[in-house]
């Protein structure tokens, strides 16, 4: 136990030694405050006592310096890109212990207290606005995936052309029969995905072959008649206009026809092997008659 006269001339204690180690920490004394052991009159300095002298010495950067500072950093980062908010709370919680059990000097113990804070505001602010930040992204991601799923869908469409006009070019330019259609030109398609468009419900094949070009030829029919286009009535189905089905796809970043966005959409391809995205008001102008 010890007694110390302060700076003011009041003499306090008697305190243990744990004690004035806080003193010094928080900086209520310092090497030159006088101190003496309980029931003696041996008054030195602090700096002067072994038991206090190594709180005194210089001191190089401590355990939990470089955490506070990242604390703080994962803080202010968190406020903008929230991730590292948690992070930063994490470092501050530990750089507080560390410098505690260090005695480090107050000013070391707020930078931690400051990440401590920085971080735990950003969190707060996060879920304060993960509301908000929703309603902006989510329409957008739900846009992002349309549109995605429309381009991929017009792709199969084409393929699916493709495939049928090459079978017609290697049988006189005849199609293939309109009840297996699409057993004829499975071999050669890479993939069996290419048969379902993403945007419809999970099936075997969400296109159709105009049932008019029963026993077509290429060449002979008129080529802006209706070849394929969506349909959920499944594998080698065939139909017309009331087999159609849309899919409210975009149109944006496709090279045709452009709408208000407000008409269902439907794709189709012609016997010339072209594509179109029809708003249901062209409908009407379709060619299924070959």
């Amino acid at each position: 136990m010890y007694k110390l006269i302060g700076n003011d001339g009041v003499e306090y204690g008697p305190a243990s030694a744990e004690t004035i180690r806080e003193w010094i920490a928080l900086g209520r004394c310092d090497a030159s405050t006088r101190a003496a052991p309980a029931g003696t009159a041996e008054w030195q300095p602090l700096g002067s006592w072994p038991e206090f002298a190594p709180q005194f010495a210089p001191r190089g950067p401590l355990p939990g310096d470089r955490l506070a500072l990242a604390s703080i950093i994962c803080g202010a980062v968190g406020v903008v890109l929230c991730v590292p908010a948690p992070v930063g709370l994490v470092l501050g919680l530990m750089a507080r212990r560390r410098l505690t059990a260090a005695h480090a000097p107050a000013r070391k113990r707020q930078l931690a207290t400051a990440g401590i804070i920085v971080s735990a505001a950003a969190m707060l602010l996060t879920l304060l606005c993960s509301p908000i930040l929703a309603g902006l992204f989510l329409p957008a991601l739900a846009k992002a995936k349309q549109r995605a799923q429309s381009v991929q869908c017009s792709n199969n469409l084409k393929e699916l052309t493709l495939a049928l006009l090459a079978q017609a070019g290697e049988n006189a330019n005849q199609l293939p029969p309109v009840t297996t259609w699409c057993d004829a030109i499975s071999p050669r398609l890479g993939s069996p995905k290419i048969f379902h468009c993403p945007a419809g419900p999970n099936g075997t094949c969400g296109y159709a072959i105009n049932e008019r070009l029963r026993g077509g030829i290429v060449g002979r029919m008129n080529a802006k008649t209706v070849l394929l286009f969506e349909s959920d009535a499944g594998w080698n189905a065939a139909g017309g206009e009331k087999t159609m089905v849309s899919r409210g796809h975009s149109t944006s970043r496709l090279n045709t026809q452009s709408t208000s966005g407000r008409e269902a959409i439907f794709y189709v391809t012609f016997v010339d092997g072209t594509f179109a995205a029809i708003p249901e008001s062209g409908l009407v102008a379709l060619r299924w008659d070959p």
